[in-house]
């Protein structure tokens, strides 16, 4: 009954041209919609109200250019129109407001952004909070701030990040926008995710949930069950994060969100690789290509190059998986995504090695070891310090290869390492070199490997998947064989008079 009335309203005041009332009410109503997932229906009406504004016998500019912002916010959501960023473009042109401009300039960068066109997003958003600065305006620099943490974020920009949410937190907070509290929280939590900081992400979107539930804001919900789904896949447990994804998808395709979908694809690919079910996870991620191609997102692209990369290389096509490793540099490096093109050289040299071309992958690794350890992430950086040892192993220089372990193993020795793609790899990459060298500690880390081998296993709740687990990761199969073998040394020695 509430949706009839606005409606009934939105068509009186279209079919009377009371555009100004219209002007004022054309964000909520846009809001609503989202909301609801009501993307197209709430498309189809700004864009009818906008056809019959150009066609009255004067168009106010300010309120074209408002009806123009809030239909590019509900079109965004449907599929890539080039005719969105003309629109804007055209509000921009139209508007001598400087509230409507900055929303104009916050929602272009939105969209640049989102077409990969990082360095000009930039240059829209910086010029929305200059505006915002100077007309104390905080809700719309709450919008603002939180747009261009994802720039720096995108850039392995953590530090900048974090404070343009919090500062976007506290201006939500203070002007009572619940909406963008929620969207700013559930960026928060992706931060501190990233950071490995598990607690606080976890109480995050808990706070995110509960939001969004009391809005019945389905579109945040999904995004707030996803996310729930990779902190599962963080903590290994498998199974409870493919049911959260199966949630989520199944809410997507309910409105539907091609973007949702293909974020929820994407994780549910991750997903199975990191079990060992290679074909399930190559299944899936095929599937969040081919919906990409209908969203065009190329950050996301990016991420989906990347995950073929690496599911080729676990499936023996290193070919494959070698000329998806170089389309993944190719466009990280064009989008500004120094994060994901040290996954592309990662994976290119784990291809490369696997090719026995060991020259080259050495190349590949010292280029995704320069940019992790460029933008701080240390934990990263020794995956590509594992693959520089393996590659030294290949051309039997030892000494090199020991070099490489060197911190790994200290680091392995006093810590677990989390928040990398494949741990256990390199725990199998340093147990090996130091086996190589009769390195005292060559046990301390066999045995710290299998401590988390098993203990990951154990938060498999599934038996078929658990035993794929243990059994099906070629790093883990080597550590169990590793370990058989000292036990059988052991019942030898036993026997001896």
């Amino acid at each position: 009954a509430m949706m009839e009335d606005i409606l009934a309203a939105w068509a009186f005041a279209v079919q009377h041209q009371y555009w100004e009332w219209l002007s004022g009410a054309v964000y909520a109503f846009a809001q609503l919609y989202l909301l609801r997932g009501l993307y197209a229906e709430g498309e189809r009406l700004l864009a009818e109200t906008i056809q019959t504004l150009r066609q009255a016998p004067v168009t106010p500019a300010e309120v074209l250019a408002r009806l123009q912002v809030a239909w590019s916010r509900l079109i965004g959501r449907l599929e890539p129109r080039q005719e969105v960023e003309a629109a804007l473009r055209e509000a921009l042109h139209l508007n001598h407001d400087d509230a409507v401009r900055v929303d104009i300039l916050t929602e272009l960068g939105w969209r640049v952004y989102i077409a990969g066109r990082t360095t000009e997003a930039d240059v829209w958003l910086q010029e929305a909070l200059a505006i915002t600065t100077q007309q104390s305006d905080p809700r719309r620099r709450a919008y603002a701030l939180n747009r261009m943490a994802a720039i720096c974020q995108r850039r392995g920009d953590g530090a900048h990040a974090l404070c343009y949410l919090e500062e976007a937190l506290a201006l939500a907070r203070q002007t009572d926008d619940l909406t963008l509290t929620g969207v700013v929280l559930l960026n928060l939590s992706i931060y501190y995710r990233e950071a490995g900081d598990a607690e606080r992400t976890l109480a995050l979107l808990t706070e995110v949930q509960a939001i969004h539930r009391l809005q019945r804001n389905t579109r945040m919900e999904v995004s707030a069950l996803f996310e729930l789904g990779i902190w599962h896949d963080a903590r290994r447990r498998y199974i409870e994060a493919q049911q959260y994804y199966q949630q989520a998808l199944e809410l997507a395709e309910a409105i539907p969100d091609l973007t949702l979908m293909l974020e929820i694809w994407i994780n549910i690919g991750i997903s199975r690789d990191q079990m060992g079910d290679y074909s399930g996870a190559l299944a899936a991620t095929l599937h969040a290509l081919n919906t990409e191609a209908l969203v065009n997102h190329p950050e996301m692209r990016c991420t989906i190059l990347a995950n073929l990369s690496l599911h080729y290389h676990h499936l023996e096509e290193q070919t494959k998986a070698l000329e998806y490793a170089q389309m993944t540099i190719a466009l990280a490096e064009t989008i500004e995504m120094p994060t994901m093109a040290a996954y592309g050289y990662d994976f290119q040299g784990h291809a490369l090695l696997a090719l026995q071309r060991p020259t080259e992958a050495e190349a590949a690794y010292r280029q995704a070891l320069t940019l992790r350890q460029q933008i701080g992430l240390t934990l990263q950086a020794y995956e590509s310090r594992a693959g520089l040892a393996r590659v030294k192993l290949a051309m039997g220089d030892l000494a090199d290869a020991a070099a490489w372990v060197a911190p790994i193993a200290a680091h392995l020795l006093g810590d677990v390492l989390e928040g990398v793609e494949e741990p256990l790899r390199v725990y199998w990459t340093a147990y090996t070199v130091l086996q190589a060298m009769d390195d005292p500690r060559t046990d301390a880390i066999l045995t710290r490997a299998l401590d988390l081998l098993h203990h990951s296993a154990a938060q498999i709740s599934d038996p078929v998947s658990r035993q794929r687990y243990l059994t099906q990761i070629e790093a883990h199969q080597r550590l169990l064989q590793a370990a058989a073998r000292g036990v059988n040394r052991c019942s030898l020695a036993a026997q001896l008079p």
